[in-house]
Protein backbone atom coordinates (compact mmCIF):
# COMPACT_ATOMS: atom_id res chain seq x y z
CA UNK A 1 0.00 0.00 0.00
CA UNK A 2 1.48 3.03 -0.99
CA UNK A 3 2.49 5.87 1.71
CA UNK A 4 0.17 8.87 1.85
CA UNK A 5 2.56 11.68 1.88
CA UNK A 6 1.90 14.51 4.47
CA UNK A 7 0.11 17.38 3.46
CA UNK A 8 2.17 20.59 4.14
CA UNK A 9 0.31 23.41 6.03
CA UNK A 10 2.05 26.15 4.06
CA UNK A 11 4.80 26.71 1.03
CA UNK A 12 6.56 29.24 -0.03
CA UNK A 13 5.44 30.12 -3.54
CA UNK A 14 8.25 31.52 -6.07
CA UNK A 15 8.27 32.20 -9.56
CA UNK A 16 7.67 28.84 -11.68
CA UNK A 17 7.88 30.68 -15.51
CA UNK A 18 10.50 33.23 -16.65
CA UNK A 19 8.34 37.12 -16.35
CA UNK A 20 6.63 38.51 -14.01
CA UNK A 21 3.10 36.07 -14.49
CA UNK A 22 3.36 35.31 -10.78
CA UNK A 23 3.61 38.00 -8.96
CA UNK A 24 0.89 39.92 -7.47
CA UNK A 25 -0.46 42.80 -9.60
CA UNK A 26 0.51 45.42 -6.81
CA UNK A 27 3.76 44.55 -6.74
CA UNK A 28 5.40 47.26 -8.21
CA UNK A 29 3.85 49.75 -6.15
CA UNK A 30 4.25 47.63 -3.23
CA UNK A 31 8.06 47.95 -3.84
CA UNK A 32 7.30 51.79 -4.40
CA UNK A 33 5.65 52.60 -1.28
CA UNK A 34 8.59 50.10 0.26
CA UNK A 35 11.03 52.43 -0.94
CA UNK A 36 9.26 55.42 0.12
CA UNK A 37 8.87 54.11 3.58
CA UNK A 38 12.03 52.93 4.49
CA UNK A 39 13.25 56.87 3.30
CA UNK A 40 10.81 58.11 5.62
CA UNK A 41 11.89 55.59 8.56
CA UNK A 42 15.64 56.30 7.65
CA UNK A 43 14.37 60.43 8.59
CA UNK A 44 12.75 59.54 11.71
CA UNK A 45 16.33 57.60 13.25
CA UNK A 46 17.90 60.50 12.34
CA UNK A 47 15.74 62.31 14.46
CA UNK A 48 15.12 59.91 17.02
CA UNK A 49 18.11 57.71 17.42
CA UNK A 50 17.95 53.70 17.89
CA UNK A 51 14.77 53.42 19.75
CA UNK A 52 13.15 54.87 16.11
CA UNK A 53 15.00 52.07 14.64
CA UNK A 54 13.76 49.51 17.18
CA UNK A 55 10.31 50.52 16.64
CA UNK A 56 10.23 50.26 13.33
CA UNK A 57 12.00 46.42 13.28
CA UNK A 58 9.88 45.16 16.03
CA UNK A 59 6.36 46.50 13.82
CA UNK A 60 8.04 44.81 11.52
CA UNK A 61 8.85 41.72 12.75
CA UNK A 62 5.49 41.58 14.60
CA UNK A 63 3.54 42.28 11.51
CA UNK A 64 5.60 39.79 9.26
CA UNK A 65 5.27 37.11 12.19
CA UNK A 66 1.82 36.76 12.47
CA UNK A 67 0.73 37.17 8.72
CA UNK A 68 3.12 33.98 8.22
CA UNK A 69 0.94 32.86 11.30
CA UNK A 70 -2.30 33.46 9.75
CA UNK A 71 -1.14 31.85 6.92
CA UNK A 72 -0.55 28.98 8.33
CA UNK A 73 -3.15 28.42 10.11
CA UNK A 74 -5.62 28.47 7.02
CA UNK A 75 -3.48 26.55 5.28
CA UNK A 76 -2.55 28.91 2.66
CA UNK A 77 0.60 29.89 0.99
CA UNK A 78 3.58 32.28 1.26
CA UNK A 79 3.68 34.37 -1.49
CA UNK A 80 7.58 34.92 -1.75
CA UNK A 81 6.73 38.72 -3.48
CA UNK A 82 3.65 39.67 -0.50
CA UNK A 83 5.61 42.22 1.14
CA UNK A 84 2.49 43.94 2.60
CA UNK A 85 3.35 42.86 5.98
CA UNK A 86 6.33 44.98 5.87
CA UNK A 87 4.79 47.99 4.63
CA UNK A 88 2.19 47.52 7.28
CA UNK A 89 4.54 47.26 10.04
CA UNK A 90 6.30 50.44 8.78
CA UNK A 91 3.21 52.71 8.00
CA UNK A 92 2.46 51.77 11.77
CA UNK A 93 5.86 52.36 13.38
CA UNK A 94 6.03 55.90 11.61
CA UNK A 95 2.84 56.83 12.73
CA UNK A 96 3.37 56.41 16.57
CA UNK A 97 5.46 59.05 18.37
CA UNK A 98 9.39 57.80 19.00
CA UNK A 99 8.62 57.32 22.77
CA UNK A 100 6.01 54.45 22.35
CA UNK A 101 6.12 51.30 24.79
CA UNK A 102 6.91 48.68 22.40
CA UNK A 103 4.18 46.50 23.34
CA UNK A 104 1.02 48.90 22.57
CA UNK A 105 2.77 49.36 19.07
CA UNK A 106 3.22 45.46 19.18
CA UNK A 107 -0.52 45.60 19.75
CA UNK A 108 -0.99 48.04 17.31
CA UNK A 109 0.30 45.69 14.44
CA UNK A 110 -1.27 42.50 15.87
CA UNK A 111 -4.81 44.40 15.12
CA UNK A 112 -4.20 44.85 12.04
CA UNK A 113 -2.89 41.41 10.69
CA UNK A 114 -5.21 39.71 13.01
CA UNK A 115 -8.27 41.46 13.35
CA UNK A 116 -8.41 43.84 10.17
CA UNK A 117 -6.78 41.80 7.28
CA UNK A 118 -7.22 38.20 7.67
CA UNK A 119 -10.59 37.88 8.65
CA UNK A 120 -11.18 39.54 5.15
CA UNK A 121 -9.08 37.28 2.98
CA UNK A 122 -6.15 38.56 3.30
CA UNK A 123 -3.71 41.15 1.18
CA UNK A 124 -6.07 42.60 -1.35
CA UNK A 125 -9.28 41.63 0.31
CA UNK A 126 -8.77 44.02 3.12
CA UNK A 127 -11.92 45.97 3.60
CA UNK A 128 -9.47 49.48 5.16
CA UNK A 129 -6.40 49.98 5.16
CA UNK A 130 -4.48 47.36 7.89
CA UNK A 131 -1.87 50.26 8.98
CA UNK A 132 -4.68 52.75 9.90
CA UNK A 133 -6.78 50.23 11.45
CA UNK A 134 -4.00 49.26 13.62
CA UNK A 135 -3.26 52.95 14.69
CA UNK A 136 -6.91 54.14 15.23
CA UNK A 137 -7.01 50.81 17.54
CA UNK A 138 -3.84 52.28 19.20
CA UNK A 139 -5.56 55.57 19.70
CA UNK A 140 -8.59 54.61 21.19
CA UNK A 141 -7.01 51.92 23.62
CA UNK A 142 -3.65 54.13 24.78
CA UNK A 143 -4.56 57.83 24.11
CA UNK A 144 -2.14 58.90 26.49
CA UNK A 145 1.22 56.99 25.26
CA UNK A 146 0.23 57.53 21.66
CA UNK A 147 -0.40 61.16 21.63
CA UNK A 148 2.62 62.60 23.94
CA UNK A 149 5.78 63.08 21.82
CA UNK A 150 9.27 63.63 22.58
CA UNK A 151 10.86 66.66 20.96
CA UNK A 152 13.15 65.80 17.84
CA UNK A 153 17.02 65.62 18.35
CA UNK A 154 16.32 63.72 22.15
CA UNK A 155 18.34 60.89 23.17
CA UNK A 156 15.76 58.32 23.84
CA UNK A 157 16.19 55.20 26.03
CA UNK A 158 15.74 52.11 24.88
CA UNK A 159 13.28 51.11 28.23
CA UNK A 160 10.11 49.87 27.45
CA UNK A 161 7.92 52.95 29.03
CA UNK A 162 9.22 57.05 28.70
CA UNK A 163 7.40 59.05 30.91
CA UNK A 164 9.46 62.05 30.57
CA UNK A 165 10.13 64.78 28.65
CA UNK A 166 7.05 64.01 26.08
CA UNK A 167 4.65 66.76 25.14
CA UNK A 168 1.47 67.68 23.29
CA UNK A 169 1.93 67.37 19.38
CA UNK A 170 2.13 70.56 17.26
CA UNK A 171 -1.17 69.92 16.19
CA UNK A 172 -2.87 69.52 19.72
CA UNK A 173 -1.37 72.91 20.19
CA UNK A 174 -2.26 74.72 17.15
CA UNK A 175 -5.62 73.81 17.44
CA UNK A 176 -6.24 75.75 20.49
CA UNK A 177 -3.90 78.94 18.92
CA UNK A 178 -3.53 81.66 16.59
CA UNK A 179 0.11 81.43 15.97
CA UNK A 180 2.99 78.96 16.11
CA UNK A 181 5.70 78.62 18.02
CA UNK A 182 8.13 76.97 15.36
CA UNK A 183 9.78 78.83 12.21
CA UNK A 184 8.43 77.86 8.68
CA UNK A 185 11.89 76.37 8.27
CA UNK A 186 11.52 73.72 11.02
CA UNK A 187 7.89 73.13 10.40
CA UNK A 188 9.01 72.31 6.16
CA UNK A 189 12.23 70.11 7.97
CA UNK A 190 9.78 68.28 10.64
CA UNK A 191 11.77 69.75 13.90
CA UNK A 192 8.49 69.50 16.12
CA UNK A 193 6.62 67.35 18.26
CA UNK A 194 4.67 65.11 16.69
CA UNK A 195 4.28 61.15 15.29
CA UNK A 196 8.23 59.77 14.43
CA UNK A 197 7.82 59.76 10.78
CA UNK A 198 4.76 62.15 9.65
CA UNK A 199 6.29 65.71 10.15
CA UNK A 200 8.84 66.00 7.45
CA UNK A 201 6.78 68.09 5.28
CA UNK A 202 8.88 68.68 2.51
CA UNK A 203 10.36 64.92 2.35
CA UNK A 204 6.57 63.97 2.76
CA UNK A 205 5.47 65.74 -0.68
CA UNK A 206 8.23 64.50 -2.92
CA UNK A 207 7.75 61.33 -1.46
CA UNK A 208 3.68 61.59 -2.42
CA UNK A 209 5.10 63.10 -6.07
CA UNK A 210 7.28 59.96 -6.34
CA UNK A 211 4.53 57.35 -5.90
CA UNK A 212 2.05 59.83 -7.98
CA UNK A 213 4.49 59.79 -10.74
CA UNK A 214 5.04 55.68 -10.67
CA UNK A 215 1.27 55.07 -10.64
CA UNK A 216 1.54 53.71 -6.99
CA UNK A 217 -1.21 55.96 -5.84
CA UNK A 218 -4.28 57.93 -7.22
CA UNK A 219 -2.89 60.93 -8.11
CA UNK A 220 -6.58 62.46 -8.87
CA UNK A 221 -7.78 61.48 -5.55
CA UNK A 222 -4.61 62.55 -4.01
CA UNK A 223 -4.80 66.37 -5.09
CA UNK A 224 -8.83 66.03 -5.01
CA UNK A 225 -9.01 65.87 -1.52
CA UNK A 226 -5.95 67.88 -0.86
CA UNK A 227 -7.30 70.81 -2.59
CA UNK A 228 -10.78 70.83 -0.80
CA UNK A 229 -8.95 70.12 2.75
CA UNK A 230 -6.45 73.51 2.05
CA UNK A 231 -9.85 74.76 1.32
CA UNK A 232 -11.70 74.69 3.60
CA UNK A 233 -8.86 75.44 6.21
CA UNK A 234 -7.92 78.49 3.92
CA UNK A 235 -11.72 79.81 4.31
CA UNK A 236 -12.01 78.78 8.07
CA UNK A 237 -8.73 80.10 9.37
CA UNK A 238 -6.86 81.78 7.03
CA UNK A 239 -3.42 81.40 6.00
CA UNK A 240 -2.09 80.14 9.60
CA UNK A 241 -5.00 77.36 9.07
CA UNK A 242 -3.99 76.12 5.76
CA UNK A 243 0.04 75.99 7.14
CA UNK A 244 -0.79 73.94 10.34
CA UNK A 245 -3.40 71.45 8.38
CA UNK A 246 -0.39 70.93 5.68
CA UNK A 247 2.46 70.40 8.05
CA UNK A 248 0.30 68.51 10.86
CA UNK A 249 -2.40 66.03 11.77
CA UNK A 250 -0.22 63.48 9.40
CA UNK A 251 -2.06 64.59 6.35
CA UNK A 252 0.33 64.30 3.65
CA UNK A 253 1.47 60.94 4.92
CA UNK A 254 -2.29 59.81 5.40
CA UNK A 255 -3.15 60.95 2.22
CA UNK A 256 -0.27 59.25 0.38
CA UNK A 257 -0.13 55.90 2.56
CA UNK A 258 -3.25 55.09 3.78
CA UNK A 259 -6.22 57.32 1.49
CA UNK A 260 -5.15 56.90 -2.16
CA UNK A 261 -4.52 53.20 -2.52
CA UNK A 262 -5.03 51.87 -5.91
CA UNK A 263 -6.36 49.19 -4.68
CA UNK A 264 -9.12 50.80 -2.95
CA UNK A 265 -10.10 53.36 -4.99
CA UNK A 266 -12.27 53.22 -7.83
CA UNK A 267 -10.89 52.95 -11.75
CA UNK A 268 -12.29 55.61 -13.52
CA UNK A 269 -11.56 59.72 -13.63
CA UNK A 270 -15.10 60.54 -12.55
CA UNK A 271 -15.76 57.96 -9.82
CA UNK A 272 -12.12 58.87 -8.35
CA UNK A 273 -12.92 62.90 -7.93
CA UNK A 274 -15.84 61.43 -6.44
CA UNK A 275 -14.40 59.27 -4.09
CA UNK A 276 -11.44 61.97 -3.43
CA UNK A 277 -14.21 64.47 -2.66
CA UNK A 278 -16.07 62.50 0.07
CA UNK A 279 -12.96 61.65 1.70
CA UNK A 280 -12.37 65.15 1.80
CA UNK A 281 -15.77 65.41 3.38
CA UNK A 282 -15.21 62.93 6.22
CA UNK A 283 -11.63 64.01 6.86
CA UNK A 284 -13.03 67.79 7.80
CA UNK A 285 -16.22 66.91 9.44
CA UNK A 286 -13.78 64.42 11.66
CA UNK A 287 -11.74 67.12 12.63
CA UNK A 288 -14.11 69.47 13.41
CA UNK A 289 -16.89 67.97 15.14
CA UNK A 290 -14.68 65.65 17.15
CA UNK A 291 -11.39 67.72 17.18
CA UNK A 292 -8.86 64.68 16.41
CA UNK A 293 -5.70 65.62 16.14
CA UNK A 294 -5.13 63.08 13.26
CA UNK A 295 -8.58 62.90 11.03
CA UNK A 296 -7.00 61.48 7.96
CA UNK A 297 -6.51 58.40 9.75
CA UNK A 298 -10.03 58.16 10.49
CA UNK A 299 -11.06 59.16 6.75
CA UNK A 300 -9.02 56.65 5.62
CA UNK A 301 -11.14 54.23 7.47
CA UNK A 302 -14.62 55.43 7.17
CA UNK A 303 -14.21 56.38 3.16
CA UNK A 304 -12.57 52.85 2.29
CA UNK A 305 -15.97 51.01 1.85
CA UNK A 306 -17.55 54.07 -0.59
CA UNK A 307 -14.58 53.27 -2.60
CA UNK A 308 -15.52 49.60 -2.95
CA UNK A 309 -18.52 50.17 -3.40
CA UNK A 310 -18.31 53.19 -6.27
CA UNK A 311 -16.01 50.93 -7.89
CA UNK A 312 -18.64 47.69 -8.22
CA UNK A 313 -21.06 49.74 -9.23
CA UNK A 314 -18.78 51.41 -11.85
CA UNK A 315 -17.97 48.51 -13.05
CA UNK A 316 -21.47 47.16 -13.38
CA UNK A 317 -22.46 50.13 -14.74
CA UNK A 318 -19.69 49.65 -17.24
CA UNK A 319 -20.21 45.62 -18.19
CA UNK A 320 -24.39 46.96 -18.65
CA UNK A 321 -22.94 49.29 -21.24
CA UNK A 322 -20.68 46.96 -23.37
CA UNK A 323 -23.85 44.46 -23.11
CA UNK A 324 -26.09 46.53 -23.98
CA UNK A 325 -23.72 47.53 -27.22
CA UNK A 326 -22.82 43.90 -28.00
CA UNK A 327 -26.68 43.21 -28.09
CA UNK A 328 -27.28 46.38 -29.65
CA UNK A 329 -24.91 45.59 -32.60
CA UNK A 330 -26.84 42.37 -33.18
CA UNK A 331 -30.26 43.65 -33.32
CA UNK A 332 -29.24 45.98 -35.93
CA UNK A 333 -27.51 43.00 -37.59
CA UNK A 334 -30.71 40.68 -37.84
CA UNK A 335 -33.17 43.70 -38.55
CA UNK A 336 -31.11 44.57 -41.47
CA UNK A 337 -30.73 40.81 -42.81
CA UNK A 338 -34.65 40.63 -42.57
CA UNK A 339 -35.19 43.79 -44.44
CA UNK A 340 -32.49 42.18 -47.54
CA UNK A 341 -34.44 38.61 -47.93
CA UNK A 342 -38.06 40.61 -47.44
CA UNK A 343 -39.01 39.67 -44.51
CA UNK A 344 -40.14 42.55 -43.41
CA UNK A 345 -42.78 43.60 -46.27
CA UNK A 346 -46.08 42.80 -45.53
CA UNK A 347 -47.26 43.50 -48.78
CA UNK A 348 -45.37 41.26 -50.92
CA UNK A 349 -45.85 38.42 -48.45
Amino acid sequence: MKKKEPRMLTTFVREQREGKSNRPDDFGAMVNMLLVLTVTAAMSVYYYGMRAAVLCVLCVGVCWGLDVLCLILQSKSLHIHDISPIITGLAIALMLPASVPYTIAAAACAFAVCIAKHPFGGHGKEIVNCAAAGYIFAELCFPSAVLSYPKPMTALPLTNIITEGLYPSFTSAAMRSTSASYTDIELLIGNFTGPMGCTFTVLTAVCALYLISRKAISGTVFFTELAIVLGWSLAAGGVFRVKTALVGGMLLFGLSVLSCDNGIVPKSVPEKLLFGAVSAVILIAAGEISRLENPVVYAAVLSAPFGRLTGKFGELARRRKRAKNIFGKYADDISETIAMTGGGDDGNG
